[in-house]
């Protein structure tokens, strides 16, 4: 899988979909991102007050990353966050998020 966006120290990993929507977000969303990585990017997969995050249901390898009004899903590869996806929040989001951890799911 390619990975995308800044080798900027303190950033994550990128797919190259992730990284297309990174860039096509507003830039106060870009903001409220790029503010969290610090903590994202040291502690991925560690819930804090300031950092929600939690696993994708029925998925081992996928997590789920809440910024306002975005949802953020990623994997953990080597100890770097990979972000795959970046998604307005709406009704449909965890289904799709759903539906994208059951399709990979299975080829493992």
């Amino acid at each position: 899988m390619p990975v995308k966006g800044p080798a900027r120290r303190g950033w994550p990993d990128f797919t190259g979909t992730a990284w297309r929507e990174f860039l096509s977000l507003p830039p106060e969303v870009q903001d409220n991102l790029v503010a969290a990585f610090p903590e994202f990017v040291a502690h991925p997969t560690r819930p804090s007050p300031t950092l929600d995050v939690v696993p994708v249901r029925d998925d081992p390898i996928r997590w789920r990353l809440k910024i306002p009004n975005y949802r953020v899903l990623f994997q953990v590869r080597h100890g770097r966050a990979l972000i795959e996806e970046i998604e307005p929040r709406t009704g449909s989001t965890y289904v799709r998020f759903g539906r994208y951890a059951s399709a990979h799911s299975r080829k493992r």
